[in-house]
């Protein structure tokens, strides 16, 4: 697979992970119809709310801290094939955790039709979309040097 179909499939898959998310959460509401509303007490009778935003943000920064430590474990004396593989692992570990977190609040979401688990599942969601894997991201995070540099 050359440099080129690489960066392509790692943003394809990329726009996969989003594309579903936003895709469940905008059906999320037309399931539950009339029935939505907002309420952020703490003293509400199911036991997803705190527990399922507070997921999220636990996810989010846990997929963003086993992205960097894998990353920080790649050696830059590596072939580019070696980094790169290991880059897309890290990065679908990312995109795991940042999509498990927001798709677990819109299942809340779905259950008690609280929107206030929409607002929680928004915050993984933008950083997933945030995160966008682009050509000089990649090189800035592998470390890579011309001839290496010449992916699209």
């Amino acid at each position: 697979m050359s440099q080129v179909s690489k960066l392509k499939a790692i943003k394809t898959t990329h726009l996969a992970f989003c594309a579903a998310l936003l895709i469940f959460a905008a059906v999320a509401p037309v399931i539950v119809e009339n029935n939505i509303y907002f309420d952020s007490a703490l003293n509400q009778n199911n036991g997803l709310y705190p527990l399922f935003p507070v997921l999220a943000i636990i996810f989010t920064i846990v997929g963003i801290f086993l992205f960097n430590k894998q990353i920080a474990a790649i050696d830059n004396s590596e072939t580019f094939d070696t980094k790169f593989m290991k880059y897309q692992t890290a990065f679908l570990i990312r995109c795991a955790f940042l999509e498990g977190a927001a798709l677990l609040n819109v299942a809340g979401f779905l259950v008690t039709a609280n929107a206030v688990f929409l607002v929680a599942a928004a915050v993984p969601f933008l950083f997933l979309v945030k995160l966008r894997p682009t050509k000089e991201n990649v090189i800035e995070t592998l470390n890579l040097q011309y001839p290496d540099t010449e992916i699209e």
